[in-house]
């Protein structure tokens, strides 16, 4: 008898996990993708949620289906604010997604150079230097 109490809540948990990794996604995409938010409403602990999704590749897919749907409605709200002309969502959106069209920030790689000193002025340097870290030490 002491068996068979010892198995039940092994099914039950079984069947409450099934239950639970079978609603996460939903739970997941309520929360706009947020984990721990996420995985408080559905009683697990984080850890939980990413064996799940390590493990389990249909879990996985649907999780990847919650953060699009995610992505979707943060683009939505994106185009709202630039429909209500908000400069800096428009700024963003072109910084982004106009790249093509000539608008965002370039990716520049810092000058450089070469400087060539004749004798005379690293003499000149070095003599600056030296009388500098003197009157450091007074």
């Amino acid at each position: 008898m002491d068996k068979e109490k010892r198995k039940q809540p092994k099914r039950v948990a079984c069947f409450r996990t099934h239950e639970i990794k079978k609603i996460f996604p939903q739970i997941l995409e309520k929360h706009l993708g947020i984990v721990t938010s996420a995985c408080k409403e559905a009683g697990i602990e984080r850890h939980t949620f990413y064996d799940w999704r390590r493990d389990d590749p249909e879990f996985a897919e649907a999780c990847e289906q919650a953060y699009e749907a995610c992505l979707d409605f943060s683009e939505s709200k994106l185009m709202e604010s630039i429909n209500d002309k908000n400069i800096t969502a428009i700024i963003y959106h072109l910084n982004y997604k106009g790249k093509k069209r000539g608008y965002g920030v370039k990716d520049e790689k810092p000058a450089t150079f070469e400087l060539k000193l004749s004798k005379q002025d690293e003499e000149i340097i070095k003599e600056y230097v030296n009388a500098k870290g003197d009157n450091a030490s007074k």
